[in-house]
């Protein structure tokens, strides 16, 4: 029963960091090198999935909580 509950919210959140990650890809200060933002000091592989956080230039913004989403 509570499997597809974490698939829904582990899919949602890869889902989400994904499109985060090709956001930050375009902007001028992400570095190719680490996949670091120069702005913030991030790696941005790892931010992306931090679903409280939020892009420093507010490209993007922290996302609900998973329980109120499933």
């Amino acid at each position: 029963m509570i499997k597809p509950i974490l698939d829904t919210i582990f899919t949602r959140r890869k889902r989400i960091s994904e499109e985060r990650l090709k956001i930050c890809k375009t902007c001028e200060h992400f570095r190719e090198r680490g996949a670091k933002c120069e702005k913030c000091g991030c790696f941005m592989e790892y931010k992306t999935m931090l679903m409280s956080v939020a892009c420093p230039i507010n490209k993007w913004g922290p996302e609900k909580e998973d329980n109120q989403n499933v």
